[in-house]
């Protein structure tokens, strides 16, 4: 019988980046980032608060520094962050649709 070959997805021995933090507060369309004891969690609307978890590939470094690729803990969802016009933007990655966020003033 074939050994069945795992790629994982997420690195849970190692913590969120601490630069994360500058994205916590609310963003568009009911979406808000906010510091929990772990690291970071997502929320969305009134639903409970899901932990975030670093992504495992290679980051892509944008003019304003490296962007940051989380996956929602439990969820086929993945949370990036990044500039978008020089201006800091979430991207919501889910079922091959990808929804940005700008901050809410």
């Amino acid at each position: 019988m074939d050994e069945i070959k795992v790629v994982p997805l997420v690195d849970r021995g190692r913590r969120v980046d601490g630069r994360a933090r500058l994205w916590c507060g609310d963003w568009g369309a009911g979406w808000r980032l906010l510091e929990i004891e772990r690291g970071l969690a997502v929320r969305f609307g009134a639903l409970p608060a899901v932990g975030l978890v670093p992504y495992v590939r290679p980051s892509y470094r944008y003019e304003e520094g490296e962007l940051i690729d989380l996956v929602v803990d439990g969820l086929e969802m993945m949370v990036r962050l990044g500039w978008k016009v020089g201006k800091r933007m979430v991207e919501v990655w889910q079922n091959n649709e990808v929804i940005v966020l700008e901050r809410k003033a």
